[in-house]
């Protein structure tokens, strides 16, 4: 297999489009879909950018006999930043499902990460969540959320971020939805990508 049908293979995987890419490594569409037909190649300083987005390994990318579909991001190998946020992921062996892999699933097909209140909770300091996926969360949380899709929970002493809807009883912060927003009392602002219906705000 040539470069540019491992790149589109990569892509479909992750249920990309060649405009996804593009964006990305801020190219033209145009370019992306001359990789995969083959009528040219990327320039080499891309590739490390391309295997990164597309959760593929240069060797993939590059060797003609590495047929398998290979991911780097095993558990022992994921670079993330020293923020202070408690990550909450995913994973299929040892392989980590990636933000890449959850776009475009319907979000009732989504798979969903429970979490009780002991294990979110901090001895000192607000509590900083980011999900990759779809939470739901029993008790509260002593700081922000943020999730790839869904949230549902009792309260949250800071700010929801969410990909697709929110459904808490209670937000201290503001709340941002990519779909509706159903809460008892937001203390803050709402923004929602669908509706809103709320006790108050």
């Amino acid at each position: 297999m040539k470069l540019g049908e491992k790149i589109r293979e990569a892509r479909k995987v992750q249920n990309l489009s060649q405009e996804n890419l593009a964006e990305e490594i801020g190219i033209s569409v145009q370019a992306v879909s001359k990789w995969e037909c083959g009528q040219s190649c990327p320039d080499i300083m891309y590739l490390p950018h391309i295997a990164d987005y597309l959760g593929v390994s240069l060797d993939y990318l590059l060797r003609e006999d590495a047929n398998e579909f290979a991911r780097p991001q095993k558990l022992e190998k994921i670079e993330l930043p020293d923020d202070g946020k408690v990550r909450i992921f995913q994973c299929i062996g040892n392989r980590v499902i990636t933000q890449n892999e959850l776009k475009g699933i319907p979000e009732e097909e989504m798979p969903i990460i429970q979490l009780s209140l002991e294990t979110v909770q901090m001895s000192e300091g607000n509590l900083h969540i980011e999900i990759w996926g779809s939470a739901q969360i029993r008790g509260s949380i002593q700081g922000d959320v943020s999730a790839g899709t869904s949230v549902s929970c009792e309260g949250v002493q800071g700010d929801v971020n969410a990909g697709g809807s929110v459904s808490c009883v209670s937000v201290a912060g503001n709340t941002n939805a990519g779909g509706s927003v159903s809460c008892d009392t937001v203390a803050g602002n709402v923004y929602a990508g669908g509706s809103v219906t709320c006790a108050g705000v």
